[in-house]
Protein backbone atom coordinates (compact mmCIF):
# COMPACT_ATOMS: atom_id res chain seq x y z
CA UNK A 1 0.00 0.00 0.00
CA UNK A 2 1.14 3.39 -0.78
CA UNK A 3 0.21 7.01 0.91
CA UNK A 4 -1.79 8.73 -1.66
CA UNK A 5 0.27 12.02 -0.98
CA UNK A 6 3.30 10.48 -2.54
CA UNK A 7 1.08 9.60 -5.51
CA UNK A 8 3.58 11.27 -8.05
CA UNK A 9 7.47 11.30 -8.62
CA UNK A 10 7.95 15.02 -7.84
CA UNK A 11 10.89 17.59 -6.46
CA UNK A 12 9.47 20.36 -4.10
CA UNK A 13 11.92 23.40 -4.28
CA UNK A 14 11.87 25.39 -1.27
CA UNK A 15 10.27 28.49 -1.73
CA UNK A 16 12.47 29.98 0.79
CA UNK A 17 15.11 29.14 3.09
CA UNK A 18 13.45 31.01 6.47
CA UNK A 19 10.30 31.90 7.69
CA UNK A 20 8.89 34.87 5.86
CA UNK A 21 6.37 35.42 8.17
CA UNK A 22 8.97 35.16 11.30
CA UNK A 23 11.02 37.58 9.47
CA UNK A 24 8.21 40.18 8.97
CA UNK A 25 6.92 39.75 12.60
CA UNK A 26 10.73 40.46 14.08
CA UNK A 27 10.52 36.86 15.80
CA UNK A 28 12.63 33.93 16.43
CA UNK A 29 12.76 30.77 14.58
CA UNK A 30 13.67 27.46 16.00
CA UNK A 31 13.35 25.16 13.15
CA UNK A 32 12.25 25.19 9.54
CA UNK A 33 9.10 23.04 7.95
CA UNK A 34 8.82 22.83 4.23
CA UNK A 35 5.77 21.73 2.79
CA UNK A 36 5.98 18.87 0.14
CA UNK A 37 2.77 19.97 -1.84
CA UNK A 38 3.91 23.45 -2.51
CA UNK A 39 6.92 24.29 -1.15
CA UNK A 40 5.96 26.62 1.52
CA UNK A 41 9.05 27.46 4.24
CA UNK A 42 7.68 27.95 7.60
CA UNK A 43 8.83 27.46 11.59
CA UNK A 44 8.13 24.32 13.46
CA UNK A 45 5.81 24.46 16.38
CA UNK A 46 8.54 24.87 19.00
CA UNK A 47 8.73 28.58 17.35
CA UNK A 48 6.61 31.35 18.65
CA UNK A 49 4.74 31.25 15.18
CA UNK A 50 4.00 27.79 14.75
CA UNK A 51 3.90 29.28 10.47
CA UNK A 52 4.26 25.69 9.46
CA UNK A 53 1.18 24.92 11.10
CA UNK A 54 -0.91 27.54 10.03
CA UNK A 55 0.13 26.97 6.59
CA UNK A 56 -1.48 23.83 6.86
CA UNK A 57 -4.64 25.05 8.37
CA UNK A 58 -5.19 27.49 5.80
CA UNK A 59 -3.94 25.24 2.39
CA UNK A 60 -5.01 21.76 3.99
CA UNK A 61 -1.55 20.19 2.66
CA UNK A 62 -0.80 17.64 5.01
CA UNK A 63 2.90 16.56 4.25
CA UNK A 64 5.78 18.69 5.59
CA UNK A 65 9.33 17.89 5.71
CA UNK A 66 11.82 19.31 8.32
Amino acid sequence: MTCEHFSEEKKIEPQRLECEECKKEHLPTVALRMCLTCGHVGCCDSSIGQHATEHFKKSGHPVMQA
